[in-house]
């Protein structure tokens, strides 16, 4: 239970951190002035967010085919339990691998910005949590990448955001296109 929590949690930094740089873009905007970004850094980060951005879209479309396939099979009138455990297997594997991808992306943006650029940045992705966190506890809020949500309720959503249900939480029915499996946003560095 406490690892699940602690992946969760690491989830959520990095997702808005990420975020923090998809709404400021980090090629213009209030987060280049903000940071004070050279314009090296900003071709550096227009760079590895590009790299980054093919590389979750290829293991998104794999996600989903996993998800596509582990619906087929549970439709079936008699599921093959080894067929759906090898496929929850590998829809894990590329979850983890998707986090790893996050976590490489952050750690390479950490690494173009200056001491005081990475201090100001960490300072905004703490404010942006505590903003998130308000917002989802009130039921309202924009969810990943400013959409507002598509969900039902708590855990039983189709991404975040409030949605007809009573709450934002995000559910095992991710959209194709939503929820903390996207990574950054399209605008993300």
């Amino acid at each position: 239970m406490k690892i699940g929590w602690k992946l969760g949690m690491t989830a959520g930094i990095l997702a808005v951190s990420l975020a923090i740089f998809a709404q400021g873009r980090a090629g213009g905007g209030r987060l280049k002035a903000e940071l004070g970004l050279t314009p090296d850094q900003t071709a550096k980060l227009e760079q590895i967010r590009t790299d980054h951005q093919k590389q979750m879209i290829d293991l998104r479309a794999q996600k989903q085919k996993l998800a596509l396939d582990l619906r087929e099979e549970l439709s079936r009138d008699d599921p093959n339990q080894a067929a759906l455990d090898r496929l929850a297997d590998e829809s894990a594997k590329v979850q983890a691998t998707m986090m790893k991808a996050r976590t490489s992306h952050l750690l390479a943006v950490k690494k173009i910005l200056t001491p005081e650029q990475w201090s100001k940045f960490r300072d905004r992705m703490g404010e942006r949590m505590a903003e998130r966190g308000r917002n989802r506890m009130k039921g309202q809020g924009q969810g990943f990448r400013g959409k507002r949500g598509r969900g039902n309720g708590p855990g039983c959503g189709q991404g975040f955001g409030p949605g007809p249900g009573p709450g934002p939480g995000p559910g095992p029915g991710m959209m194709p296109d939503d929820g903390p499996d996207d990574g950054p946003g399209p605008d993300a560095p």
